[in-house]
């Protein structure tokens, strides 16, 4: 209820990161913000942890992030 809906979220993790309970805490509070009418997107990396900005992964995390911010390089 606190959330700005006039801004935009983006949800990333690892679906194998136990603190976001292997992905599905995260889909719970996707699910959450949806139903919350906010503007959300989630995406969760098959096979990958807790730091996927500094696992083989981080390029296609960075360029999602980039992707989603609408950042042309």
């Amino acid at each position: 209820a606190k959330l700005d809906k006039g801004k935009r979220y983006l949800l990333v993790a690892g679906d194998r990161d136990p603190v976001g309970s292997m992905g599905e805490g995260v889909k719970k509070v996707y699910e959450s913000m949806k139903a919350a009418s906010l503007d959300v997107r989630m995406k969760l990396y098959e096979g990958y942890r807790h730091e996927i900005l500094n696992d083989r992964c981080r390029d296609e995390v960075t360029g999602d992030i980039i992707s989603w911010l609408g950042i042309n390089g």
